[in-house]
């Protein structure tokens, strides 16, 4: 995880340990796709191995990572999506991409437009979302169907001022 701390962000793709069954469509996925490790500041990080979890009602999905607001990132193998698994006490699953492969190209995307702006600069925090959302809409418009979801919840936390070039680098 120190790939994302720190630093200024970068592409790392994850190594994943497969200790139970997974399904051979998810691993066929994944052994095609470069997942990140990481995102800025640490907000998403690969888990070392793939597992099983369970999501609301029960429903199976196959986690790749960890949210660092607490909770999980999935595959769901009955559609293919990614999905994040919030407040597990009582979780509640949201759209994240259509894809993995979706989800990594967002990833690289946003990674892309870094840095968004200066800790003083508050007249920039609205556009650099806006310029992020653009981004995200343009390479999976699932990305933003879920206005409490893993990158809506981003874009917000952009426009708030939270992710400064200082913020990050720190």
């Amino acid at each position: 995880m120190e790939e994302c701390l720190h630093r200024s962000p970068r592409f790392v793709p994850a190594v994943f340990s497969i200790h139970e069954p997974i399904p051979k469509e998810v691993l066929d996925v994944l052994a095609r796709t470069e997942v990140p490790k990481c995102f800025v500041s640490a907000r998403y990080f690969a888990t070392p191995d793939l597992s099983w979890v369970d999501g609301p009602g029960g429903k199976r999905l196959v986690r790749f990572g960890d949210i660092s607001l607490g909770g999980w990132m999935c595959i769901d193998p009955s559609t293919g999506h990614v999905v994040d698994v919030m407040g597990l006490d009582h979780p509640v699953l949201r759209l994240a991409n259509s894809s993995i492969g979706h989800f990594s190209d967002c990833v690289r995307g946003v990674i892309e437009l870094f840095p968004y702006y200066h800790r003083e600069d508050y007249d920039d925090f609205e556009a650099a979302g806006e310029k992020i959302a653009a981004r995200l809409n343009d390479i999976d418009p699932a990305a933003l169907s879920d206005k409490d979801g893993f990158w809506r919840t981003f874009v917000d936390d952009v426009q708030m001022g939270d992710f400064s070039v200082e913020e990050v680098m720190s």
